[in-house]
């Protein structure tokens, strides 16, 4: 198992990241996009999903994510 950090880019809604848990890299796109379609009553259309960052799932890890300074 992997964890998944992607960048959505939607053509309405804006931009997000997703982290995801999946076996390869075809599941954990499809999982961002069902996360993101969640979120939504009326889901935005998807303009791209690109791979940012893969780790290896492994007891202990851990996973920095950087945020924007104020």
């Amino acid at each position: 198992m992997f964890l998944y950090k992607l960048e959505v880019i939607t053509e309405s809604a804006g931009s997000y990241v997703a982290v995801v848990i999946g076996e390869s890299d075809e599941k954990a796109f499809a999982y961002a996009e069902s996360q993101l379609n969640r979120e939504y009553l009326v889901p935005p259309k998807i303009h791209e999903i690109s791979l940012v960052e893969k780790k290896y799932l492994q007891k202990g890890k851990g996973y920095i994510i950087e945020t924007a300074s104020l």
